[in-house]
């Protein structure tokens, strides 16, 4: 039998780092995960969840999410946070994906033990809200977007679209990430060789952003598209201003 090599034993150290750090995350997101009644805007989750699909909301992502496990498991708090904090547990195994990928083995690591203990985090783990899925999908869209960028790779590049349309779908406001890769594109216009030797990176950049271009036009030139967007959460009394 061939002895362990060290690459080996550096994968399954890493694998079993993981693992702890997930199940961490996992036990601190799940202890007394009912134990407290709905605050006010979880009981507009609870609302928003079960009227969809039939009522169109803002955020259809965690509200999809919240509507299954409702139908699953009834209505309570536990059954109305579960999605949340099972999306709150995957942040630590992407975490750790995201900063080795990045960065190193090491970083992979201390991002997904900082996401696993983080109070803040943990926090809206634990409400029926969807900030953490927020999180979720703009991880993978910041990983994918600099792999795109990196390699000229258009599958890269598509997936680094979806999560980011993942993330206007989770929170509306939140597609201001979109605001990470349009500033890359304007320094890297503004340095001296610009684009000019780039031809596999711009392609990829076609791949992003013009789908998303197509439908700001089509959102723009539509007024009860434009009027819902405008209104925020396509509920609320007052309308929100595209600053907000």
């Amino acid at each position: 039998m061939s002895a362990e090599t060290p690459t080996t034993r550096h994968h399954s150290r890493d694998w079993a780092w993981l693992a702890i750090v997930t199940g961490i995350a996992a036990a601190l997101r799940f202890v007394h995960l009912g134990e407290w009644s709905f605050w006010a805007d979880e009981i507009f989750t609870l609302r928003d969840a079960r009227a969809f699909p039939t009522s169109l909301t803002m955020n259809p992502i965690p509200y999809a999410c919240v509507a299954a496990c409702i139908k699953l498991f009834g209505v309570s708090e536990w059954s109305v946070r579960l999605a949340p904090a099972l999306a709150g547990v995957a942040c630590a195994p992407l975490s750790h994906w995201a900063g080795r990928r990045l960065f190193s083995v090491w970083t992979g690591r201390a991002a997904a033990l900082l996401v696993a203990l983080s109070p803040w985090h943990l926090f809206w783990s634990q409400n029926a809200r969807h900030y953490v899925f927020t999180f979720l999908f703009a991880l993978v869209a910041l990983v994918a977007f600099h792999e795109a960028m990196r390699e000229g790779d258009v599958w890269w590049s598509a997936a680094a679209l979806a999560a980011t349309v993942a993330v206007g779908l989770s929170h509306t406001p939140a597609a201001a990430f979109v605001l990470g890769p349009v500033s890359f594109c304007a320094v890297k216009t503004f340095r001296r060789r610009g684009w000019a030797t780039e031809g596999r990176r711009l392609r990829a950049l076609l791949v992003y952003f013009a789908p998303m271009a197509a439908a700001g036009v089509v959102v723009g030139l539509t007024p009860a598209l434009r009027a819902y967007v405008v209104a925020g959460w396509g509920r609320n009394a007052r309308a929100r201003s595209v600053p907000y």
